[in-house]
């Protein structure tokens, strides 16, 4: 995948808000040792993530708290916009849940000047929204997907960014 970076390589978590809302980042590739499902349900504040081990084992899902999605498709590129939120849920396989990065989403509430985020209790109802999915037990917190196994036809992510990317 891709992670935007500061130009002298410092990443988000290294750089203070103020500097990294005002200044234009460079894509960085990075890779991972799991295997990733996102599904970003179309108008819904949030996207879910299947998580799979080495062996192709389901681990975990992760609820990003982050604007609806907008789908793009220009000159045989084709991409998906979002802004995220910052706060997260992790689920466990047994639906076990836990909220992650509060504390750095209230210190970054406190910088409205620099934080992107202009409506905490939306962020918090779309948190809210997909806890109430997970203790349910309900799509996509059911075992859907979590047996997902990727078309072996497919390429892998091109060591660069096409042109038009941005």
């Amino acid at each position: 995948g891709w992670h935007l970076d500061m130009p002298d390589g410092r990443t988000m978590a290294r750089t203070p808000l103020p500097e990294w809302s005002a200044t234009r980042r460079i894509p960085v590739a990075f890779t991972t040792d799991l295997g990733v499902l996102s599904w970003h349900p179309s108008g819904q504040d949030y996207s879910i993530r299947w998580y799979f081990g080495a062996d192709g084992g389901f681990q975990r899902w992760y609820a990003n708290l982050e604007a609806p999605a907008i789908t793009w498709r220009d000159a045989g590129l084709a991409g998906l916009d979002t802004v995220d939120w910052d706060l997260d849920v992790k689920i466990s396989p047994d639906r076990g849940w836990e909220g992650k990065d509060e504390d750095e989403f209230a210190a970054r509430l406190a910088l409205p000047h620099a934080y992107w985020v202009d409506d905490e209790e939306r962020v918090r109802r779309a948190g809210k929204d997909v806890i109430a999915l997970v203790e349910a037990g309900v799509f996509p917190f059911d075992g859907t997907w979590c047996d997902f196994r990727p078309d072996p036809a497919w390429q892998p992510i091109p060591p660069r960014l096409p042109e038009g990317w941005d």
